[in-house]
C-alpha cells in the first residue's frame, strides 16, 4: 500500500515538472552558472524586430552591424537599441534594422544613386540616402543618373541666368552698381527683335535707342532729329572737259541708316557763261539722279532726298531750286543700296557743256 502511494506521488511530481512552461530562476534556483555551457542564447534572434514586445524583452538582430545587434523593449511594442549610438559603418548593403541616428556608408554601387553612398537612419528601420533632393521647384536642381555623379545647377524656371529666358521681378536698385548695360548694343539694328517684351537696343553709330514695336522692326525713341554725315565747303571747279567728272564723294558708314530714315543731300552750284545747260548728278550706292542748270540760270540749289523704305530699297524725292526759275520736284525712282553695307554718295558733272562753273558747297545729312 505504501509503495503504491509513493509511486503515485512520484508520477504526480513528474507530471508537474513536464507541464511547467516557464522557469522562475528567482524562486527555483539560487545560482545560475552558464560558464561551461556549450551554447547559450539568452535573447530572441531574427533579421527584423518583432512588431510586439513586452517591457524587459531583448532581441538580437542578425542583420544589424556587428556590435550593435542588441535591442531592448523599453515600453510595450517599442524597441530601443542597447548601448552607445552606433558609429558610422561601411557595409556592402543596408541592414534591415536600424535606430534613429545610425549611419552607414555602402560600398555597393547599386545603392549609390547619383553617387551618394552615405545613409542615415530616420525613422527607425528606415534608411535615408544623404545628399540633395531634386524636386525641381527650388532654386537648385539636381540631376542624378545612377550610379554616376550628380549634376547640380540653377533652376532656370525660377532663377535668372545669363543664357536663359529670364523674368526679373521685384524691386531692383542699381544706384550703387559700378556698371549697368540695360540694352543690346550694336552698330546696326539687330535683324530680329521681340515686340512682346518691347526689347531695346543702343545704336553705337548714331547713339539712338530703338524699341521693338513689331516683330523684327525697330523704332527709334525721341523726337525727330537730324545729324550731319558729311559737308564740303571747298570750291570744286566744273570744267568743260568733255568727260564725266566726279567732283566729290562720301561713304555713309555701314549700318548708319535705318528703315524710315530720310537722307537729304544739298548741293549749291554756280555757272559761268550761258551757252548751254550744265548737267550734274547725285549717285547713291550706284543709282543716279541727274539735274541740269539751265543756260539762263547762274546758280541753283539741288536738294534731293532718299527715304529708306527697306534695308536695300530707297526712294528718291526732293526739289530742284534754280535761281530765277521755277522749282521742280525730283522725280521719284527707286535706288537699291544695302544699308548694312557702306554706301557711296557722289556728286558728278557730265562734262559735255561748253560752260564752266563750280560747286560752292554740298552736304549729306540724315533726318529721323
Amino acid at each position: 500500500m505504501n509503495s503504491n502511494l509513493w509511486l503515485a506521488g512520484f508520477l504526480m511530481a513528474g507530471l508537474a515538472v513536464f507541464a511547467q512552461t516557464q522557469v522562475d530562476l528567482k524562486n527555483q534556483a539560487k545560482d545560475i552558472d552558464f560558464s561551461t555551457a556549450s551554447r547559450t542564447v539568452p535573447a530572441k534572434t531574427g533579421p527584423a524586430l518583432p512588431s510586439a514586445c513586452g517591457v524587459g524583452e531583448m532581441f538580437f538582430s542578425t542583420t544589424a552591424p556587428i556590435g550593435a545587434n542588441l535591442f531592448v523593449c523599453g515600453s510595450n511594442n517599442s524597441w530601443t537599441h542597447s548601448g552607445e549610438p552606433i558609429p558610422s559603418t561601411t557595409l556592402s548593403g543596408l541592414p534591415a534594422v536600424c535606430s534613429v541616428g545610425d549611419m552607414t556608408y555602402v560600398t555597393d554601387a547599386s545603392f549609390a544613386s547619383g553617387g551618394w553612398r552615405l545613409y542615415s537612419c530616420s525613422p527607425a528601420n528606415t534608411w535615408t540616402q544623404a545628399g540633395l533632393v531634386a524636386d525641381g521647384t527650388g532654386y537648385i536642381t539636381v540631376t542624378c543618373p545612377a550610379p554616376s555623379n550628380c549634376v547640380v545647377g540653377p533652376n532656370t524656371a525660377v532663377l535668372p541666368t545669363l543664357p536663359g529666358p529670364n523674368t526679373w521681378t521685384g524691386a531692383h536698385d542699381y544706384s550703387g552698381a559700378s556698371k549697368t548695360a540695360m540694352f543690346r548694343v550694336s552698330a546696326t539694328a539687330p535683324a530680329t527683335c521681340d515686340a512682346t517684351s518691347h526689347e531695346a537696343y543702343l545704336n553705337t553709330s548714331t547713339n539712338m535707342v530703338g524699341v521693338c514695336t513689331s516683330a523684327n522692326t525697330w523704332t527709334n525713341l525721341g523726337p525727330q532729329r537730324s545729324f550731319l554725315l558729311y559737308r564740303n565747303t571747298g570750291l570744286m571747279a566744273v570744267t568743260a572737259s568733255g568727260s564725266t567728272q566726279t567732283l566729290d564723294s562720301f561713304v555713309i558708314p555701314a549700318g548708319t541708316l535705318q528703315v524710315g530714315d530720310v537722307v537729304e543731300i544739298e548741293a549749291v552750284l554756280t555757272r559761268t557763261g550761258s551757252a548751254a545747260p550744265i548737267s550734274f548728278g547725285i549717285t547713291f550706292g550706284g543709282s543716279s539722279n541727274a539735274f541740269s542748270i539751265p543756260a539762263s540760270t547762274s546758280a541753283a540749289v539741288f536738294k534731293p532726298t532718299l527715304t529708306v523704305a527697306a534695308t536695300s530699297s530707297q526712294v528718291w524725292g526732293g526739289v530742284f531750286l534754280p535761281n530765277g526759275g521755277n522749282a521742280s520736284v525730283v522725280s521719284s525712282s527707286a535706288a537699291a543700296a544695302a544699308i548694312a553695307s557702306g554706301i557711296t554718295v557722289s556728286l558728278t558733272q557730265d562734262g559735255t557743256a561748253p560752260d564752266t562753273g563750280a560747286v560752292t558747297s554740298w552736304f549729306v545729312k540724315v533726318i529721323r
